[in-house]
C-alpha cells in the first residue's frame, strides 16, 4: 500500500508493490529462457512458477492496494470502523509478504545456477539477484511500514529476514563481481 492514499474520486495509481512483483515477474521469465538456452528443463519451470506467482501478485497487489485506499478514503469522509480500518491495513500487509517470499524463491534458484550448471552466464544471474533482492526489500518496506502492524507482527519479521537473506546474497554477488571474479 503507498502513502498517501488517492481522495475521493481519483483514479488508484498503481503501487510500488506491483511494480516490484512486476519486476520478479520479468526477471523469472529471464532465468527461465536462459535455463532453456542451457538445457536445464528443471529450474526453467522452477524460474516459470516463480514468474507465475509473481504476475499473480501483481495483479492481487492493484486489488488489496485498491481496496486499502477506498476504505482510507471512505474512513476520512465519515466516522469510521476502527477495528474494521485496522483489519483492512493488517491484510494489505499479507500481498507484500507473499511477494517478498516470491523474491527469496528466485534468488534462491538465481544463486544456484550462477554458482553450478550456468556459471557462464553468471553475470545475468546475479543481475536478477540484484533485482529480486531490491524487490524484496521494496515488499518488505511495505509489509514493516504498515500501520497496523508492530515491529514485532510476524508478518513483518518473516518480511525483514526475507530482506536480510536476499540482501546478503545480492551484496556477496556484488562484492565478487567487482572483485574480479566474474570475468566472463
Amino acid at each position: 500500500m503507498s502513502d498517501p492514499h488517492p481522495g475521493a474520486g481519483t483514479q488508484v495509481v498503481r503501487g510500488v508493490g506491483a511494480l516490484a512483483a512486476e519486476t520478479l515477474a520479468e526477471a523469472a521469465a529471464l532465468v527461465a529462457a536462459l535455463a532453456r538456452q542451457a538445457g536445464q528443463a528443471g529450474p526453467a519451470v522452477r524460474a516459470e512458477s516463480i514468474g507465475a506467482r509473481a504476475s499473480a501478485l501483481s495483479v492481487s497487489n492493484e486489488l488489496a492496494f485498491a481496496r486499502a485506499s477506498r476504505r482510507l478514503d471512505a474512513a476520512d469522509h465519515a466516522p469510521a470502523d476502527d477495528a474494521a480500518l485496522a483489519r483492512a491495513r493488517a491484510s494489505a500487509a499479507d500481498v507484500p509478504l507473499q511477494v517478498c517470499q516470491v523474491a527469496s524463491d528466485l534468488v534462491v534458484l538465481a544463486a544456484e545456477l550462477a554458482s553450478g550448471p550456468m556459471a557462464e552466464r553468471r553475470l545475468d544471474l546475479w543481475g536478477v539477484v540484484q533485482l529480486a533482492a531490491g524487490a524484496c526489500s521494496c515488499a518488505a518496506l511495505l509489509v514493516c511500514a504498515n500501520a497496523a502492524l508492530d515491529a514485532d507482527d510476524a508478518r513483518c519479521v518473516q518480511a525483514r529476514r526475507a530482506e536480510s537473506a536476499a540482501g546478503a546474497a545480492a551484496r556477496r554477488f556484488l562484492d565478487q563481481a567487482t572483485t574480479g571474479k566474474a570475468a566472463e
